[in-house]
């Protein structure tokens, strides 16, 4: 608690943004545990709602790591150069959307049960079951809740762990 506080201060103190992290934050780390490395792909091409990405897992989750694409080309070419643990994809990035995306990784063995995390502003009847039903794994509505997104995190990744590790 007294780490995250420390953080909270140095880099956020009197910014919105620090103190609804800060909220999301206290009680999410277990400094007693070494958390195994994981990577997240970011395929965004809002620079504001990117950072909010960013920030989130930079110090909520400091021992996971972050790439950043801001269109579908970029997203497809940096899935091919590592793995990633968990994809947010923004579904209208320029160049490719989100499906398109979503049909190349899911024809690659890497990425067929790779969770695929579909990040979008659309909140039409109809949208979030289209959305699920194409084969992404989850659906979050913009503007994010950072704690939505933490949770979110914490279920597919925590979840992998123990299938992996039998815990």
């Amino acid at each position: 608690m007294t780490i995250t506080l420390i953080i909270y201060v140095k880099f956020f103190a009197n910014t919105t943004i620090g103190c609804i992290i800060y909220k999301c934050c206290v009680g999410v780390f277990d400094w007693g545990m070494q958390m195994e490395e994981k990577k997240i792909l970011i395929v965004e091409d809002d620079p504001d709602n990117q950072e909010l990405l960013k920030e989130i897992i930079d110090y909520c989750m400091p021992d996971y790591k972050y790439t950043a694409a801001c269109d579908g080309e970029d997203a497809l070419i940096a899935a091919k150069k590592q793995e990633f643990d968990l994809i947010f994809m923004d579904m209208s990035v320029p160049k490719k959307n989100g499906y398109e995306i979503l049909t190349e990784l899911r024809k690659s063995k890497n990425y067929m049960s790779v969770p695929i995390i579909a990040l979008t502003a659309h909140t039409m009847d109809g949208t979030k079951e289209k959305i699920l039903d194409s084969g992404f794994d989850e659906y979050i509505a913009k503007p994010c809740n950072p704690k939505v997104l933490i949770d979110t995190i914490k279920k597919y990744l925590e979840n992998k762990k123990k299938i992996l590790f039998g815990a």
